[in-house]
């Protein structure tokens, strides 16, 4: 059903009479295909996909841009949360317990997120829909620098979740430039 399919302009235009929502001139897509499946066959589909609600999976770039330092924060304070509660159980079960506590500390990381709505917790995928950076021909609502922009923030934010690890940050998230984590 995607674009470059044999029928993929017919499949354009049943998608656009399922999903009214949709732009009639948007090629077909994955998504959409799949939504049309779940539509038209859903006794034989329902029962063995399961639809995730308590991630973020994709969030639109435009809408994430300026949001990833405030994300950032919430999940510093909920991890340093959770590091003193480990530290405390520590001290009072002693090194032997930590194997013990590992499970109970990470049920407990998870209702800590479960008070974030989804859109407070870090996106899984950042989608860039309409900057096309490959082909060039981006919807001309965004600038060429704000497609650009966009993408070394994200780069460097997903780059920030493996560095910090290691106790390492990017000094701003436009920069290329990493420094010691502030934490480390």
């Amino acid at each position: 059903m995607g674009p470059k399919a044999p029928m993929g302009d017919a499949f354009q235009h049943i998608l656009s009479d399922y999903l009214p929502d949709r732009p009639r001139a948007n090629p077909t897509d994955d998504q959409a295909a799949l939504v049309y499946l779940l539509i038209r066959e859903r006794q034989l589909w329902a029962g063995k996909l399961r639809v995730e609600l308590d991630f973020f999976l994709s969030g639109y770039w435009v809408e994430l841009m300026d949001g990833y330092e405030a994300t950032e924060e919430r999940y510093r304070k909920l991890e340093q949360k959770q590091e003193d509660e480990l530290m405390a159980l520590l001290e009072k079960e002693g090194a032997v317990g930590k194997e013990k506590l590992l499970p109970a500390m990470a049920e407990a990381r998870e209702q800590q997120l479960s008070g974030l709505t989804v859109q407070e917790r870090r996106a899984f995928i950042t989608h860039f829909t309409g900057c096309q950076p490959c082909s060039g021909h981006h919807n001309s609502i965004y600038s060429k620098e704000q497609c650009q922009n966009g993408l070394v923030r994200a780069l460097n934010y997903a780059d920030d979740q493996v560095l910090r690890t290691l106790g390492y940050q990017h000094h701003a998230l436009h920069l290329p430039d990493v420094r010691l984590s502030a934490s480390a």
